[in-house]
């Protein structure tokens, strides 16, 4: 019974300095701390709204280049075909037609 006590003293003994070192403890450290976390906070959030920007640019871009080598691919075609059969084959004019409409959005933007 008497070592219980004594373990319990010093454990009363121990948490009251464990509560004296943290009542000593300055709050200055915590708000610094705060500050910091949600400097950081907002930091990430910006960063994470400039990879979606850039996610989204590069699915446009992917996009674009798979449109331009169609455009190839009917350039090639067109190439290749005899002068004679020229008249039946509309993908150039399809190119044009897509290329003036996206140009005139863009003028309208």
């Amino acid at each position: 019974l008497n070592t219980t006590l004594q373990d319990l003293s010093k454990y009363i003994k121990d948490e009251k300095t464990v509560c004296s070192d943290i009542s000593h403890v300055s709050d200055k450290q915590y708000k610094q701390i705060k500050e910091e976390t949600e400097a950081l906070s907002q930091l990430v959030s910006l960063l994470a709204t400039g990879i979606h920007k850039n996610r989204s640019a590069l699915e446009k871009l992917k996009l674009s280049s798979a449109q331009e080598l169609v455009n190839v691919e009917i350039a090639v075609r067109t190439k290749d075909t005899p002068a004679s059969m020229q008249y039946e084959h509309t993908a150039p004019m399809d190119y044009f037609v897509g290329l003036v409409s996206q140009f005139e959005s863009e003028m309208q933007e």
